[in-house]
């Protein structure tokens, strides 16, 4: 049968989209958290607030008293002086006192200017939390914060109603071009099964209208803090230490790594010719004291050189030949020539010769102060752990394995759909070539007469904070929700029975 990867024709935001996101029901106040391992992605159903992402980290520089976080943390001169702490270990909030800084200092930026005690908290969590972790956050929640009501869910349920009701829209307007026929199907069909490739690990999970089956879900611990990790560690082996450039090492992973569609071709490739292999790039490195280079920059590539060289040595010979009949015409013209003019032709000749030895000079020293870190393998061998955990010992399935283990725990009715309606969310789907690998992968695992369409919105990161927007204009937002006082009357059980 056919398979499908298709992006989402609209451009989720709130730009184009703010009048349907933000409904005419604003008499509830409802602040949206989305809850990452490595941002928190902060807003309110109130047009007049905007969005904020805050990285959910505390970072703390050596010598210095104070710690700091959000925008200075980002925006620090150096970010390998500063030794950052997680409120969070592999997607779950294990230090409520920690994260309670960052949701304070969030609440009162200027831009923001919460009070809980006036809001209704939406909020995100992986999938299948202890129980003594949810216990923590239902105090901090009620009996801290003293928000008003909680509405607790997953951030692959938020990205999913945002897409839904993206495409409900972009049909009822009807935009130009229409939707296709598997986008049809993954607005009309109850069933949908979201790839959640996070910070802290991936999660699979089936849905059936709107609500996760959590007997269905699977993960697997490989995210993006471990990739990043990954090629700290290859690069620090390989060419420089760079245990303590997490941040680099980061933004190196997003603008170089990709996903191979061949991976033992790929590497095949490099082994031949590693220096002038068309997969390699040169990344030079942030210069912390040039305000213009603060996290450096792909290099552009001269595969070319080589073609260039060869027709510059033709040339050179050509020169050379040029030359010696030069020289023979130039004896005959000496004898003629005054001592006047043979003084002046040397006078010129020193002022060229010194002319090339102060360019030289200049252009080495240049280069010298540019340090270049060559990528050829690394590129892809880093998001393969995706797909195949096993090449660093870890004992579980990868991507597309997860994807069927977890099809395969529902009901056989389910599988048809859930195939034709698999949509990524999260920063690690953003890797070039995911979707298209993803889709063979499947196809050799899926039967043959099952449809594979793989989805992915615009913005995988964004997408639950949106979705939780449009959450919290629904009329019948509060019936899903625990209130205060119904916590106070009923325990941390009665919230557990509500969500789960």
């Amino acid at each position: 049968m056919t398979s499908n990867t298709g992006m989402l024709p609209l451009t989720p935001g709130l730009g184009p989209l703010a009048p349907s996101i933000y409904a005419s029901n604003t008499n509830n106040k409802v602040l949206i958290i989305d809850n990452g391992g490595h941002t928190l992605k902060i807003a309110t159903n109130n047009p007049s607030h905007p969005h904020i992402i805050v990285p959910n980290q505390v970072g703390k520089v050596k010598n210095e008293k104070h710690q700091i976080m959000g925008e200075e943390l980002i925006n620090y001169n150096d970010p390998s002086e500063v030794r950052t702490k997680n409120p969070m270990e592999k997607g779950y909030i294990t230090n409520w006192s920690l994260e309670k800084e960052i949701w304070d200092y969030a609440f009162k930026r200027d831009d923001m200017k919460i009070k809980p005690q006036d809001y209704n908290l939406l909020l995100t969590e992986a999938p299948n939390s202890l129980d003594d972790l949810r216990k923590t956050m239902y105090e901090v929640v009620y009996e801290q914060y003293k928000f008003k009501s909680l509405y607790l869910t997953t951030s692959s349920t938020l990205g999913l109603v945002h897409i839904k009701q993206q495409l409900l829209q972009y049909q009822q307007q009807q935009h130009q071009p229409p939707l296709d026929s598997s986008m049809i199907s993954l607005l009309k069909s109850p069933c949908h099964l979201v790839v959640d490739c996070g910070y802290s690990s991936t999660h699979i999970i089936p849905h059936f209208q709107n609500t996760r089956l959590n007997y269905a879900v699977k993960r697997f611990n490989v995210g993006g803090k471990l990739l990043t990790n990954y090629l700290k560690e290859i690069v620090s082996f390989r060419y420089w230490d760079m245990m303590h450039e997490t941040k680099l090492m980061n933004t190196i992973k997003e603008r170089t790594c990709f996903i191979s569609s061949d991976f033992i071709y790929d590497i095949k490739r490099c082994q031949i010719d590693k220096l002038n292999s068309p997969l390699k790039i040169d990344y030079v490195l942030p210069n912390y004291n040039d305000p213009n280079n603060k996290s450096g920059y792909i290099k552009e590539n001269n595969n070319n050189n080589n073609n260039n060289n060869n027709n510059n040595n033709n040339n050179n010979n050509n020169n050379n030949n040029n030359n010696n009949n030069n020289n023979n015409n130039n004896n005959n013209s000496n004898e003629i020539k005054s001592k006047k003019e043979e003084e002046e032709e040397e006078i010129k000749l020193d002022d060229e010769i010194k002319m090339d030895s102060t360019g030289t000079a200049t252009t080495t020293k240049e280069e010298d102060i540019d340090q270049i870190l060559a990528l050829v393998n690394e590129r892809f061998t880093v998001p393969e752990l995706l797909f195949n955990p096993s090449d660093i010992g870890m004992n579980q399935a990868g991507l597309a394995e997860s994807i069927v283990q977890s099809i395969n725990c529902t009901n056989s009715n389910l599988h048809i759909p859930l195939y034709s309606n698999i949509i990524l969310l999260g920063g690690s789907t953003l890797f070039p070539g995911l979707k298209e690998r993803l889709e063979l992968e499947l196809r050799k695992l899926a039967p043959e007469r099952y449809n594979i369409n793989i989805f992915q919105p615009q913005d995988p990161i964004l997408s639950p904070l949106y979705g939780g927007i449009r959450l919290a204009q629904q009329p019948d937002y509060l019936k899903n929700s625990v209130s205060k006082q119904d916590y106070e009357e009923y325990g941390y059980n009665y919230c557990n029975k509500k969500f789960f």
